[in-house]
């Protein structure tokens, strides 16, 4: 009976980020928990795991959304910024105009994806590398795209830090949207209501985490409270329709 239970759990993959934690606190913390398999992972893996069927549920990147089979955006929560989001960067040791070189973290296709509009707007031409370099030997006239919780752990070795959703919102006046819940349709609505209610739950009580310092500037309570927007409202469909549009990609089950 306990195999045949674990069985029919709903396979749930999340970003393993700190910009998950109230997510997981809901996920985790109420009783949606005795039904789901939590899978922490990349973002890109995520998308990978929904796309090979290994997740029935996936907190998936919105630039990778035209690549998902049969899925719908289900849930009024995702991972979005209104303003500055502190975790997607390009960082450098000398100012924009100066670069030649931008490396590419692939942990999202969306940071890639938002990196490049924002250098084509800009009248960049540069040449794109995936991958993260060696820091230490990083050339002058080079960027480095980076998410997540590496930026906590390297912000310190650039001179020059450039948030990219800050920009997109200086440039169109809208927030931005980096990940979204999907669904398989085989997920009732009656299960996809209870794991709303989940991440409400944690949303809600941000406060009860545990506050750490992130790094030098920055400790979780305000990173989250300040950096992060978590609801999936109108103007963040708006933002995520563009964004999409404006990257020559098809708005999916939205």
């Amino acid at each position: 009976m306990t195999n045949l239970a674990a069985m029919k759990k709903t396979k749930t993959a999340i970003v393993s980020y700190h910009n998950t934690y109230p997510f997981l606190l809901g996920l985790e913390g109420t009783s949606i928990a005795d039904q789901i398999e939590l899978i922490k992972v990349a973002p890109s893996l995520c998308s990978e795991m929904f796309i090979n069927g290994s997740a029935d549920i996936a907190l998936v990147p919105v630039g990778g959304l035209e690549s998902l089979p049969e899925h719908e955006v289900f849930s009024d929560f995702c991972i979005g910024a209104d303003g500055p989001v502190y975790t997607v960067t390009l960082m450098a040791n000398s100012a924009m105009e100066n670069w030649t070189t931008v490396y590419l973290d692939t942990d999202s296709q969306t940071s890639v994806k938002l990196a490049k509009f924002i250098l084509n707007e800009k009248g960049m031409n540069v040449r794109f590398i995936k991958g993260l370099p060696d820091m230490t030997y990083l050339p002058k006239d080079a960027a480095v795209l980076m998410i997540g919780d590496k930026v906590f752990e390297n912000e310190s070795a650039f001179m020059f830090k450039y948030d990219l959703a800050e920009m997109w919102k200086d440039m169109l006046g809208l927030p931005f949207v980096f990940a979204v819940w999907v669904k398989k349709n085989h997920v009732s609505q009656e299960f996809c209501d209870a794991f709303n209610e989940s991440l409400a739950f944690g949303v809600s009580n941000i406060s009860t985490l545990r506050n750490k310092k992130l790094s030098t500037k920055l400790d979780l309570q305000t990173y989250l409270q300040e950096h992060i927007s978590f609801n999936l409202d109108h103007s963040k469909r708006m933002a995520m329709e563009l964004f999409l549009q404006r990257t020559n990609q098809k708005v999916l089950a939205v």
